[in-house]
């Protein structure tokens, strides 16, 4: 954009420079430092360095405030106002902060995002370590910063968990600059983060607002995150009094699905203010595959607390496939036995293939080669090679019918297409890359295609 040249004294020198929107969102000043070899004070005879300066403009920002209480009550309708400039357009998010926490995310600002420090566009080259070899410039440290713990991320992802999460869509402020948003809140206890982002034409601007939820009686159970058929579990009901009142509340279970409680179902406990007590159940899972779910209520302080959570009970083995096979002459019968009572209930599922060829069972294989998920060259060779057959396979099944020479048809040219894109990837010494447009071979994967 400019440039100066200005004279160092007493080791010191200084420019003025007039910064306007046309320099945002920052500029870089490039400073080189070159001295007579008959100025002694200075050790350097050459230096250079690069220096950004951000640049903001207050006009381009636009002041955004978010209007709702600090503190409510779960399973409520809540309205919040957004107010920002008239005729922007605003947009506002409700999100349970334990997530954002845990993900690290940070409420969007559209401003910094636009305007975010643009980098050095130019390269710089000094000649002076090559004229004096054994001066090395030292090499800075850092570029650490993505271990920084905003990476964790949830283990266990579970869909019992219902998230709290809202977005309103993009909505226009009114004359007043004001948007007006209503949502509901689920059974949640914490704190939700209110985020509202408004924009116009080259203006953006953002805020954050905190919301607590919490009842009076706060009510949280631990249980596995799944069961087996026959299993037991302990189910403790942590229940903290929010208030500066001690109560008495009766808690109480039920269950749905393949569950039962074992024992008594209701429990009565004693609350001191700003404490909290527990209840503890036990509940059994039948010899069913489904969900169910666990319904706890608490009777207190003149009103009633619930809490549900679904639960999964699943096989305690995994998988199992039993095949079997035989043969039948025509004009006969023949009657099958398919042992599902060696299966817990509604977990079996089970198929009859007839067919005058046992190749019929390949198809399965056969349409998992054609569908491969990926094109790299290993795998292309794998699909297309046994594909040289499938002609042949059709033909035992179908004979010479019309089906059978269109399989071969449809085979011949998945074939084709498989050397076309391996010669495509070959290169000038009969190598073969791994992906398209790779400039070096991959010794295993040519000798493989």
């Amino acid at each position: 954009l400019s440039y100066q040249y200005i004279d160092v004294n007493n080791r010191t020198a200084s420019i003025d420079l007039k910064m306007t929107e046309a320099h945002m969102p920052n500029v870089y000043i490039s400073a080189s430092l070159i001295k007579a070899h008959t100025v002694s004070d200075i050790p350097l005879t050459v230096a250079h360095g690069y220096q950004s300066i951000k640049v903001d403009a207050k006009s381009r920002k636009i002041p955004v405030e978010i209007v709702a209480g600090k503190s409510t009550r779960s399973k409520t309708h809540q309205k919040v106002t957004v107010k920002a400039a008239p005729g922007s357009f605003v947009t506002l998010a409700a999100v349970d902060n334990g997530v954002l926490q845990v993900s690290g995310f940070a409420t969007p600002d559209p401003y910094d995002h636009f305007y975010a420090k643009k980098a050095l566009e130019v390269n710089g080259f000094d000649l002076y370590p090559l004229l004096f070899p054994e001066l090395r410039a030292l090499s800075s440290t850092g570029g650490d910063g993505e271990l920084s713990m905003d990476k964790r991320t949830n283990p266990m992802p579970s869909k019992r968990i219902k998230v709290v999460s809202y977005w309103s869509g993009i909505t226009t402020a009114n004359g007043n600059g004001e948007s007006n948003f209503e949502f509901d809140i689920p059974q949640f206890s914490g704190e939700i983060r209110l985020m509202a982002v408004a924009y116009k034409n080259d203006q953006f601007g953002s805020n954050e607002a905190a919301m607590k939820v919490a009842d009076p009686l706060v009510l949280s159970s631990s249980l596995p995150r799944f069961m087996s058929p026959g299993d037991t579990v302990t189910m403790p009901v942590i229940i903290t009094n929010t208030t500066n009142k001690a109560a008495t509340a009766s808690a109480s279970v039920s269950v749905t699905g393949p569950l039962q409680v074992v024992g008594g179902a209701t429990q009565s406990i004693s609350l001191a203010a700003n404490s909290e007590n527990r209840a503890v159940f036990r509940v059994v899972a039948a010899s069913a595959i489904t969900t169910g779910k666990i319904r706890v209520e608490v009777q207190g302080m003149g009103e009633k607390f619930t809490e549900e959570t679904e639960i999964g009970v699943r096989p305690a083995a995994p998988l199992q496939v039993a095949t079997g096979s035989g043969s039948l002459n025509g004009a006969s019968s023949q009657q099958l036995s398919i042992p599902v009572k060696d299966y817990l209930p509604g977990s079996t599922d089970y198929q009859l293939v007839i067919s005058r060829s046992p190749a019929l069972e390949l198809g399965k294989q056969f349409r998992y080669l054609v569908q491969y998920p990926y094109g790299c060259t290993e795998q292309t060779v794998s699909a297309a090679f046994p594909q040289l057959y499938y002609g042949d396979i059709a033909e035992q099944m179908g004979g010479r019918s019309g089906a059978a020479t269109n399989a071969r048809a449809n085979a011949n040219y998945n074939v084709a297409e498989a050397i076309r894109k391996i010669k495509l990837r070959q290169l000038y010494n009969g190598g073969v890359t791994l992906w398209d447009g790779e400039g070096t071979e991959n010794w295993w994967t040519s000798v493989y295609a």
